[in-house]
């Protein structure tokens, strides 16, 4: 099973861009699943990555507009192959850093999700991951990117792949 995640895509706020990056576009159609971490920016960009995956998972951020702000929650939790999962966009605690978030869901998740700072990385705990894809289209200090992640079963173990995107 692929997880692709991603998040910050700003996609209205900023100028050329009108729509999902071709790459990611072909990485939504081998997904399993989508996990997006808010700022989708407007109501037709979440439709059209709601139409283009089967299954998205997604939470609101602090740039949606008040209808996402009530369509979303801020946090989302669910399971792959037995694997908790917890996703939010962060700026609930300012510019939070991975052990911070790691703290607020620690016991109920074997993987964090979270965007807002626009950069991507993987930080590994004892008891699991926090992990952010970056943005799409607005990275900071970096290139847009995403990520891949799959759970090994016969490793009980996950793969987590960042893909830099063209």
């Amino acid at each position: 099973m692929h997880i692709l995640v991603l998040g910050d895509t700003h996609i209205d706020d900023n100028p050329g861009v009108s729509s999902i990056p071709p790459q990611v576009a072909q990485l939504l159609q081998r997904a399993s699943v989508v996990v997006h971490t808010g700022d989708f920016t407007s109501p037709a960009v979440y439709r059209e990555y709601s139409e283009q995956c089967s299954c998205l998972r997604a939470v609101r951020g602090n740039h949606d507009p008040e209808q996402l702000q009530d369509l979303l929650p801020a946090v989302q939790r669910f399971s792959v192959a037995g694997q908790r999962i917890v996703v939010t966009h962060g700026d609930q605690w300012g510019r939070p850093r991975p052990s911070r978030i790691w703290r607020e869901f620690q016991g109920e998740a074997d993987m964090v999700i979270y965007g807002h700072l626009h950069l991507p990385f993987v930080v590994p705990f004892s008891d699991g991951y926090v992990l952010n894809p970056g943005s799409i289209t607005q990275p900071r200090s970096s290139h847009p990117s995403c990520m891949l992640v799959s759970w090994l079963e016969g490793e009980n173990q996950w793969d987590i792949e960042t893909i830099w995107l063209d």
